[in-house]
């Protein structure tokens, strides 16, 4: 194989960082992390004025703390998922600032005890809501259930379709 020729998706050195958010894939958790901000931020203002600011932030920070989550599975199965060899001590400390800040954070919302536990859990499954709503949008775009909107490459150019 020429030296010259772009890699393969997933092959890198292990002394090469992981560049997150580069390739398709990555893309995809970019938007979701972003929908789920932009989703978060808005259901905690309007917790804020039904339910009081303790169910905001309770909502807010399990909404912070399941993107955290998925940040970190996905920068771990970039890692762990690559051909060639692992960088084993970078795996590790992946996983150790996930047991910290995801588990850490969950324990200490909910050990605080002014946020409901209600709010925490419904705010760290907003992103669990936003990966199934935009899998189920993709799915109705796919099949065309929206006529010449419609694209099948994933890329915005319409298809053809009418």
């Amino acid at each position: 194989m020429n030296q010259a020729a772009a890699p393969e998706f997933g092959v890198r050195s292990p002394s090469e960082p992981v560049k997150l958010f580069s390739g398709p894939r990555s893309e995809t958790i970019r938007r979701i992390l972003i929908t789920t901000a932009w989703l978060g931020a808005l259901v905690a203002l309007v917790a804020w004025v039904y339910f009081g600011w303790p169910w905001a932030l309770g909502f807010a920070g399990g909404t912070l703390i399941g993107m955290a989550n998925i940040f970190f599975l996905s920068l771990l199965s970039q890692m762990i998922l690559t051909t060639g060899e692992r960088n084993k001590g970078a795996i590790a400390a992946v996983v150790a600032l996930k047991i910290l800040v995801v588990y850490g954070g969950l324990a200490a919302l909910l050990l605080w005890h002014l946020p409901s536990a209600l709010s925490v859990v419904a705010g760290f499954s907003v992103v669990l809501l936003v990966i199934v709503l935009k899998a189920a949008g993709r799915a109705m775009l796919d099949a065309g259930l929206f006529g010449r909107g419609a694209t099948s490459d994933h890329t915005g150019e319409e298809n053809g379709q009418s």
